[in-house]
């Protein structure tokens, strides 16, 4: 679906309001339509003509220039793109209209088949187990009160890496000096496997196990 989605105009995941939907950069949009109105002026007339609302139907960025100012972009969603492009009247504009058509069409036959697959039972009872196990993952390797605190075994355990007592150990030495150099407080808590260990913050367990990585690459 991805190639369909991409002949024409490009497809990107985007946040709008508070989902992530499939949207259209509207400077591509502009380009591909080929508008000879300036841009920014092309976009701030078609919002306000046709009251389009910002977090709904689209949302914008902005970078800064080097020659000072800002470069503002544009998210669109497909069914803005779509009326944007019907109201073109160009040959390009009936063009990008039929290609929105179908990527909603496409999106929503796709929608429905997970829907459809997360009805069936034994399908929702597999999804169930997994989540259980992701939660009992988690307890696992949360062993202290503090949120953002992990001993180097749950961690591991939470990243899906086995960590014997010997790894353990030169890992907790490391998270500890990091702690020590950075200042930040180590709890102490109890292990059945390893007795009372420490407890670091999750950036420093990030970067003692990044460093693990280069190790083995």
């Amino acid at each position: 679906m991805q190639e369909v989605l991409n002949q024409l105009v490009p497809i990107r995941e985007t946040k709008i309001g508070k989902a992530s939907q499939k949207c259209v950069s509207a400077r591509e949009l502009h380009s591909f339509l080929e508008v000879k109105t300036k841009f920014i002026t092309w976009i701030k007339r078609l919002i306000e003509k046709y009251q389009f609302t910002e977090n709904q139907h689209f949302v914008t960025f902005s970078q800064n220039r080097e020659n000072g100012g800002k470069k503002y972009f544009y998210a669109l969603t497909l069914s803005m793109a779509k009326e944007l492009s019907m109201v073109q009247n160009n040959k390009q504009g009936q063009q990008a209209r039929q290609y929105f058509i179908q990527c909603e069409a496409k999106l929503q036959k796709s929608n429905e088949a997970v829907l459809k697959m997360a009805q069936d039972p034994i399908i929702a009872m597999r999804l169930a187990q997994i989540e259980i196990k992701e939660r009992l993952t988690l307890l696992e390797a949360k062993t202290t009160t503090r949120p953002d605190y992990f001993t180097v075994a749950g961690y591991g355990t939470l990243q899906g890496i086995k960590v014997g007592i010997k790894l353990a150990a030169n890992l907790g030495r490391k998270a500890s000096a990091i702690c020590k150099k950075k200042g930040f407080p180590i709890d102490k808590v109890p292990d059945p496997r390893f007795g009372e260990v420490g407890s670091y913050p999750k950036s420093v367990l990030i970067e003692v196990f990044q460093s693990l990585n280069a190790q083995n690459a």
